[in-house]
């Protein structure tokens, strides 16, 4: 239960971290509010979703359901929920720029500073790996000489081809703990390219 815990406070630290980091780094602190609101969303749906997943046991032993931690399955849930809940908003408002590029960046950067956390901890090979991967990534996205829907793209793509490329050095993909089919690297890839073109198509993401 102690370990759960620390991973759940490094996961909140990390995201907390890294959207204060990236709203410092971009000069974009309007954006702060608006971001720390998503994470919230983010961490409602997946604890939500480890509930509603397991709503046999929970009605059973909700002390043993409760006290366990979200799974894969909750995280890709959650994951879902939280981007459907933010291009509606996106597409609603359309009072919303540059978010989707200050939560890539914050994305980057807090999964650097979990994978670096943890490594710090455990020092975990998997860890190092994810750390140059997360690291690297974090560099790149706040490049400024690419347009802002060419540097997302791109960004997802590195992101994918690095997360997939992993899978010849260690036998699993790890985001923030969570163990990630390699089929979630690539359909996220696919929708969230998608989504980025069709919002910059139409005018509703800008920077």
């Amino acid at each position: 239960m102690t370990a759960q815990m620390t991973t759940i406070g490094i996961l909140v630290s990390s995201l907390g971290a890294g959207a204060w980091l990236v709203a410092l780094l971009s000069d974009k602190k309007g954006q702060l509010s608006h971001a720390i609101s998503i994470i919230a969303d983010f961490l409602i749906f997946l604890w939500a979703s480890k509930l509603a997943l397991n709503v046999h046991h929970l009605i059973r032993e909700p002390v043993a359901v409760l006290s366990r931690p979200a799974d894969s399955a909750a995280f890709y849930t959650a994951s879902l929920l939280t981007g459907i809940i933010l291009v509606f908003r996106i597409w609603r408002d359309r009072s919303d720029p540059g978010i989707l590029l200050f939560l890539l960046r914050l994305w980057f950067l807090s999964s650097f500073l979990f994978e670096f956390t943890e490594f710090v901890i455990g020092s975990h090979p998997a860890n190092l790996i994810n750390l140059f991967l997360y690291g690297g990534l974090s560099l790149f996205s706040v490049r400024k000489a690419l347009p802002p829907d060419r540097l997302m793209v791109m960004s997802l793509l590195l992101w994918a081809a690095g997360g997939l490329s992993t899978l010849l050095i260690q036998p699993v993909l790890t985001m923030f703990g969570f163990l990630i089919s390699p089929w979630f690297f690539l359909i996220f890839t696919v929708m969230a390219a998608s989504v980025i073109k069709l919002l910059w198509k139409e005018g509703t993401l800008w920077t």
